[in-house]
């Protein structure tokens, strides 16, 4: 007869799993303390949980939350990592602190993604991925490049016509600055007509 505590705790579980959209079992034997908090602390972070379950009460979870295939992936001292946003968030946070902590034992026994089972090579793949927040700025990144390209593909007629206006304002200034010159040229040519006509007579 299970009691009351045990009922709580698969309940309480049960509700994770059927939430979570990704759930990783890994083999936490070995790890320190201060390791699993600090893990459980950089998943948080994430919106993802780490949860020490024992294996009978993990099974009977699974089952109530209709995600059985999960039993397959546990077995012995078992840590589930319960992702409830973007999977990749919750499998990148993981598969960071493994490579970082050198001497964490931590192994990942494989993941259930929906009712996908995945496994290790699966997994290592997924945490290549760029998450959705990566994906948003690059996308707003490239929408600002096509809004400037578009602006400029816009002003470039604009630009050209205003060039040719610009140059014709400067053609026409020139044009006038030079009139008086020839204007004193041909005085100076009346002012010299009476000294020839002297030099003649």
């Amino acid at each position: 007869m299970p009691t009351p505590q045990k009922v709580q705790v698969v309940e309480s579980l049960t509700k994770r799993i059927a939430d979570s959209t990704i759930a990783v079992s890994t083999d936490y034997s070995g790890m320190s303390v201060s390791d699993t908090n600090e893990l459980r602390k950089m998943l948080r972070a994430k919106n993802v949980e780490y949860v020490i379950v024992k294996n009978t009460l993990a099974y009977i979870a699974a089952d109530s939350a209709d995600k059985s295939l999960l039993k397959e992936i546990i077995s012995g001292p078992t840590g589930l990592v319960l992702g409830y946003g973007e999977v990749v968030d919750a499998v990148k946070t993981l598969t960071t602190f493994i490579k970082d902590s050198e001497d964490s034992d931590l192994i990942i026994r494989g993941a259930l993604m929906g009712d996908r089972s995945l496994d290790i090579k699966e997994i290592e793949q997924l945490s290549r991925l760029p998450g959705k927040t990566e994906l948003l700025a690059k996308l707003v990144g490239q929408l600002n490049g096509g809004i400037q390209g578009l602006v400029y593909v816009l002003n470039s007629p604009i630009n050209g016509l205003a060039n040719v206006l610009q140059r014709h304002v400067e053609a026409t200034s020139e044009a006038t600055d030079e009139s008086p010159v020839e204007e004193e040229a041909t005085s100076e040519a009346t002012d010299e007509s009476p000294v020839e006509e002297e030099a003649t007579s």
